[in-house]
């Protein structure tokens, strides 16, 4: 009796160590999938919300409660377009924790070398003896800011275009702003203004105040100006060509200009319903002076032929600059509410300039003759500033400049042809192309048809 109550005894702690060790042993386990799942919810978080290509990118990885003798971890072999640069384990101390509850602080560093939203491989992490993967934070990465350059983008208010071609109803008003990124500065703004159409720019953004953003990158587009565009003339024509000089970030300056848009302007329903009317009227707008009369065209006859501020422009042109006909002619112009206009070219400064440069271009070749170098030297470089002189003086003279009678400048050369676009009288025109009896002006950003008779030419 005595054997067995022992042998009983026996069984009984085997038995008690065996769930003894079946306790502690499902006890560890689930209380490390526990904590297991507690750090797989932990993410490798990049320092910014961007970083840049074949530029070191700084991630951390924080694991509260854990000392740093207790963490080990190893990254994942990465792709071709994302690198492994180097890694550093420090010790931190949990937000709202005791100076005793220590954490690990796992710093990493990557390179890239694309653009895009990018995410690196799984970080291998044992924590006590115990591995789990946790996953990084996507980082989105842009091209180098050493060689990252400005772009130029456009929104047309209601509508959408297909690819670079853009659909329109002739004498439909298109508003459109113009937009920029990656750059720092703007330094000149510029645009080439559109035949057969109305053009005028409707506001500018702060960016085009000429000062500088700071080095502070940012990707999104900033506006540039806004506009409005009305084509006149059907078919296939250009965009509006806006030239832009900007710096960007890497301090290079850069020309840009918006990409080669082109519009289909559509005729309009009432021009095809009246198309046999329209072309009959247009062709004889070439022979002799349409009898209708409206209101605007009225108004256009009774101005006063300025020939005060014409004979006093003739006289510029005709004299040296910066002299007291200058001042008389822009005192006449305001008399009559007219801003004052751009002065005229002078053709004695021109004449200066291209006799100069001829006497100076002989006495150069005669030095090199003579083999006397360093005059002939020096008479070259003032030849070729002379020369410089001669053709920045001369261009506005091949220019058929005029003064206008004042009133609308039609689209169209006809006389019934509607427009709201008015020109004061004694305003400074540039005469483009001639048909008829009608002329085709510049005048601002206004581009127009006016009858000849309205013109007065400045010679």
């Amino acid at each position: 009796m005595e054997k067995s109550t022992t042998r009983n005894k026996k069984h009984f702690q085997r038995l008690l160590i065996f769930l003894l060790v079946f306790f502690l042993f499902f006890t560890d386990n689930f209380l490390f999938a526990k904590q297991k799942q507690t750090y797989s919810e932990l993410r490798v978080v990049p320092q910014s919300s961007f970083c840049f290509t074949e530029e070191a990118t700084q991630f951390v990885l924080k694991i509260p409660n854990v000392p740093p003798a207790q963490v080990s971890f190893y990254t994942e072999p990465a792709n071709s377009s994302v690198s492994f640069v180097s890694s550093y384990k420090d010790e931190y101390i949990p937000e709202n924790s005791s100076s005793l509850e220590r954490g690990t602080l796992i710093q990493l560093w990557y390179k890239f070398k694309k653009t895009g939203s990018i995410t690196p491989p799984q970080l291998s992490v044992s924590i006590n003896n115990k591995s789990c993967k946790i996953s990084f934070e996507p980082i989105t990465v842009y091209e180098n800011l050493n060689t990252v350059q400005p772009v130029l983008s456009i929104n047309i208010q209601n509508k959408e275009n297909n690819g670079n071609e853009i659909t329109c109803i002739e004498g439909e008003q298109l508003k459109f702003i113009v937009y920029i990124k990656y750059a720092v500065q703007i330094i000149s703004f510029d645009w080439e203004l559109p035949e057969n159409s109305i053009f005028s720019e409707l506001k500018r953004y702060e960016i085009t105040e000429g000062q500088p953003r700071g080095t502070t990158f940012s990707p999104s587009y900033e506006p540039v100006a806004s506009f409005s565009w009305q084509p006149l003339s059907v078919g296939k024509i250009k965009f509006p060509n806006i030239k832009i000089v900007a710096t960007a970030y890497n301090g290079k300056r850069y020309d840009l200009s918006l990409q080669n848009y082109i519009v289909n302007v559509m005729p309009s329903e009432k021009e095809n319903e009246n198309s046999k009317i329209n072309e009959n009227v247009f062709a004889y707008a070439f022979t002799k002076p349409v009898s209708i009369q409206n209101e605007s065209n009225a108004k256009v006859k009774s101005v006063v032929n300025p020939q005060k501020i014409l004979t006093l422009r003739k006289a510029e042109r005709n004299s040296f600059p910066f002299n007291s006909v200058v001042e008389k002619r822009i005192s006449a112009e305001k008399e009559i509410g007219l801003e004052p206009g751009e002065n005229e070219p002078s053709i004695p400064l021109y004449k200066v300039f291209l006799i100069s440069s001829l006497v100076l271009l002989i006495i150069s070749v005669i030095l090199f003759v003579l083999k006397k170098t360093r005059p002939a030297v020096i008479a070259i470089t003032f030849y070729a500033v002379f020369l410089v002189g001669t053709v920045v003086s001369g261009i506005p003279l091949t220019l058929d400049y005029a003064l206008f009678a004042g009133g609308i400048v039609s689209p169209i050369p006809e006389q019934a042809a509607s427009s709201s676009v008015v020109v004061q009288p004694g305003s400074r025109i540039i005469i483009q192309k001639k048909a008829g009896e009608w002329v085709y002006i510049k005048y601002s950003d206004t581009y127009g048809w006016v009858q000849e008779s309205q013109v007065y030419y400045i010679k």
